[in-house]
């Protein structure tokens, strides 16, 4: 029997509204400085990406990860419920293994993996009863001033059960402007036996009305003088079965630090320079 759908009971939780970490306001001087530095060496590698459609470089002031991880093995006197919850301002994962000694599914494992990345999120739970949950917030500045497209990959598959037992949310807001961009979600507690065709509270371009997966663009127009806060969050519930759901964004490029700019910067100008010959 399924357990209760798990995402949004721990602190993280579906919410458009934005949140600031505490310690931004002292970061503000020290990333426009440090954009400063970086830019004077790194305009060249902008020059050459747009010459091809490169990523927007961005520079990330400051950044949160969190992962939740909740499972049990079988027999539970033997491996009882067992949580945690990891939080880095560096991009983690975070992984529990229950045997399953007896019961459905025994002889073999249950996890509960999470994943918060740069740009992606990811968990998978099961086969048993395990929950996850992986948060990733970025807050960052476009070093120009550029309409970028951005891709949003979403794969939310259990069990061969549409969307199955899980949840998710990519947004973007402008902090400068106070203002959201865009906002996606959904939160999928189907039953166990019969798939639904749209979770609640969905607003995600599904590849198809029973498809667990979507691959959409967004043309997102961004002003190097606003800073942005980008939120990734995805979780999921298992009860006798697998979920796996995973959020990836491409289109947006951190700039490497300064040092690594110096390191970079004498192949990028032989690179363009040669690349605009045979644009000649």
């Amino acid at each position: 029997m399924k357990t209760s759908f798990a995402c949004g009971k721990n602190q993280f939780s579906l919410s458009p509204t934005p949140s600031k970490p505490k310690f931004l306001p002292q970061l503000h001087a020290a990333r426009q400085r440090w954009i400063g530095r970086a830019l004077a060496g790194f305009i060249p590698l902008l020059l050459l990406g747009n010459l091809d459609a490169q990523p927007l470089y961005v520079g990330v002031s400051s950044a949160q990860y969190t992962t939740y991880v909740e499972g049990q093995g079988a027999p539970t006197t033997t491996y009882p419920p067992v949580s945690r919850t990891t939080m880095s301002a560096f991009p983690i994962s975070d992984e529990m293994a229950f045997p399953l000694e007896e019961g459905f599914g025994a002889g073999g494992t249950n996890y509960a993996i999470a994943n918060a990345g740069l740009f992606g999120v990811s968990d998978r739970t099961g086969w048993g009863f395990a929950n996850a949950e992986a948060v990733s917030q970025l807050w960052f500045s476009p070093l120009a001033d550029q309409t970028q497209a951005l891709n949003v990959q979403i794969n939310a598959q259990g069990a061969g059960l549409s969307f199955s037992f899980t949840s998710g949310q990519i947004s973007l807001f402008d902090l400068t402007a106070n203002s959201e961009l865009w906002n996606y979600s959904w939160n999928a507690g189907g039953s166990a036996m019969v798939p639904v065709p749209v979770p609640s509270g969905d607003n995600i371009p599904w590849d198809g009305p029973y498809s667990p997966t979507a691959n959409f663009d967004l043309n997102t127009d961004f002003l190097a003088l606003h800073q942005y806060e980008l939120t990734m969050i995805v979780c999921s519930n298992a009860g006798d079965d697998t979920e796996i759901v995973q959020i990836q964004l491409t289109g947006l490029q951190e700039v490497p630090e300064p040092s690594s700019v110096g390191l970079l910067l004498p192949a990028a100008l032989g690179l363009a320079a040669a690349r605009l010959r045979a644009r000649c």
